[in-house]
């Protein structure tokens, strides 16, 4: 007859856990492990006959070596001499706590954890301290010394250590003239103060150092200068030194005069260009009604007054002038029945093909959108750069006429645009 053999069979009665370097007892031939038969203060735990005598029972101890189970965690077949060990340090299903946030978790997680813990050490990238991870986040937003902050005035990016000593060198800072406590960007101010009429300069003839307003007067007076005639420093023209001063205030054409439509300073060569395309105020057609308008005021035009400017039929999904709307709905097709909307043929819609504008429009209305889209190209005049249209106004505000202010490129403008997008239909 068979007998079944189970985990029973090789359990010590002590411990109740498999058989560790079984002994057999002499007086009841009970199977112990050597360190519960050392503990059972001499006498028989099974018997209690005393005192307790015992030797090694060495095939017990081969057949324990060999024996496997199926671990009741992960599955997983282990010799039951290994199973602690198993659960202790490798089984994947046992529950375990993160070293760090203490966090019960299964062991098999526990790496995938790892990877995101708050409260586990880790290395700020920038100054390499070292911080739990849930303060990186705070730390290099506020308190890290090698963090990037962005300079309000010029949107550079920066060290914070260094921005103390950026704010004063910013190119985009407004600062006053010292002479002429005029405000201006302080790119702008060694230009300005190689003209400023309050600026100290020195008389070439005789080196008195006073006002350059009062300098031409002193030098048609000064009794070193034995010069008949100056050249204008600001055109280059050869004239009389007494007639310096009317020149410069009356025909020089590179002095500067304001424009009489917006007030910006413009040198008077340059004059006829700005008032036909950079003036903010002047009169530009309108491109649905073909009405003057003053430039500033056109998209205030299209959107309140314009009877041309063309919207959409909520019925007929068509492009109709303003002004025939009305006439319209007794001619649309959907307008008395109200059918379903029709379904927009993808194939007669095109992409715009202006840089970071995503919407479609249809075949028929793409160069109408495109006119108006916001991120249209336009060419600055003064600085020949292409600006989008969405940031024209600015850029045409403080435009000095060079390419050195405008360092951002398209798609950086864009990502921080938040205005109006383009009105089109986009799927």
């Amino acid at each position: 007859m068979l007998t079944l053999v189970t985990e029973e069979t090789f359990s010590c009665p002590v411990c109740l856990d498999i058989l560790n370097d079984a002994i057999e007892v002499d007086c009841c031939q009970a199977l112990l492990c050597l360190e519960c038969a050392k503990r059972c203060g001499g006498g028989c735990p099974t018997c209690r006959r005393q005192p307790l005598k015992y030797r090694a029972n060495i095939p017990i101890r081969r057949i324990v070596l060999e024996l496997k189970e199926s671990c009741e965690q992960c599955g997983e077949i282990v010799l039951l001499s290994e199973r602690k060990e198993h659960l202790r340090n490798s089984c994947p299903e046992v529950m375990v706590s993160c070293g760090d946030c203490l966090e019960t978790m299964k062991r098999r997680q526990i790496d995938q954890h790892a990877g995101y813990c708050a409260k586990q050490p880790v290395i700020c990238s920038d100054c390499e301290e070292e911080m739990e991870r849930g303060e990186v986040f705070a730390h290099q937003e506020q308190t890290c010394p090698n963090r990037q902050v962005v300079c309000g005035t010029c949107r550079h990016s920066i060290l914070v250590s260094e921005f103390h000593n950026h704010s004063k060198t910013c190119p985009q800072a407004i600062v006053s003239c010292e002479f002429c406590k005029q405000d201006m960007k302080r790119s702008q101010l060694a230009g300005h103060e190689k003209s400023c009429l309050q600026a100290l300069v020195k008389c070439r003839h005789c080196a008195r150092e006073m006002r350059r307003n009062d300098l031409l007067d002193h030098e048609s007076s000064c009794t070193k200068n034995q010069v008949k005639t100056i050249s204008c420093e600001e055109c280059g023209v050869t004239i009389g030194r007494k007639k310096l001063a009317n020149h410069l205030a009356n025909k020089c054409q590179q002095r500067i005069v304001d424009c009489i439509e917006c007030g910006e300073a413009v040198v008077l060569a340059e004059m006829k260009i700005h008032s036909k395309e950079q003036c903010e105020n002047r009169l530009t057609e309108c491109v649905f009604c073909k009405k003057k308008v003053v430039f500033n005021d056109r998209e205030a035009h299209w959107d309140d007054f314009c009877d041309q400017t063309p919207v959409w039929c909520d019925d007929c999904l068509k492009l109709i002038p303003r002004s025939d709307v009305w006439q319209h709905k007794f001619e649309c097709p959907g307008y008395n029945n109200k059918p379903s909307p029709p379904q927009l043929n993808l194939d007669d819609m095109v992409m715009c093909r202006h840089r970071r504008c995503d919407y479609k429009v249809r075949r028929d209305s793409l160069e109408e959108h495109e006119k108006k889209c916001v991120y249209r190209p336009i060419k600055c005049s003064p600085c020949g750069q292409l600006i989008p249209r969405f940031y024209m106004g600015f850029h045409e505000e403080y435009c000095d006429g060079s390419d050195d202010d405008f360092d951002f490129t398209i798609d950086a403008l864009a990502d921080d645009y938040q205005g109006p997008q383009c009105p089109e239909y986009s799927d």
